[in-house]
């Protein structure tokens, strides 16, 4: 089982004068996907990488992303979606250090009007 990079993007973060500015990527593997790559867009807060319970002597620590994109139109929220659970894997670079790698997981999220 392989994975092929499909859709990328890249932001930096804010910088202030403690804190200089980081550039990250957001990699979309599709599982047996051998095509070319694409861009897609952030949201103005693209990734939140948060972490479960904070126990400092565990030696493996769960954590999940949630990303943020922009559908301009061109890319529909489908093209995301795999038959798979394993169908899309997610990684998040800071440069080239890895921070994060797991599988994409459709949430459902409705609105009352």
């Amino acid at each position: 089982m392989a994975y092929g990079l499909k859709y990328q993007t890249q932001f930096t973060s804010q910088s202030d004068v403690n804190t200089p500015e980081k550039s990250y990527t957001i990699q979309f593997l599709f599982k047996n996907y051998t095509g070319g790559v694409s861009s897609v867009i952030c949201g103005s807060t693209p990734v939140l990488h948060k972490y479960g319970v904070d126990e400092p002597f565990a030696p493996i620590k769960g954590s999940n992303v949630e990303i943020t994109l922009l559908n301009t139109g061109a890319l529909p929220l489908t093209s995301f979606y795999a038959d798979e659970d394993d169908g899309v894997q997610v990684i998040l670079l800071e440069g080239t250090n890895v921070l994060f790698i797991g599988l994409l997981c459709k949430r459902t999220v409705t609105k009352q009007w």
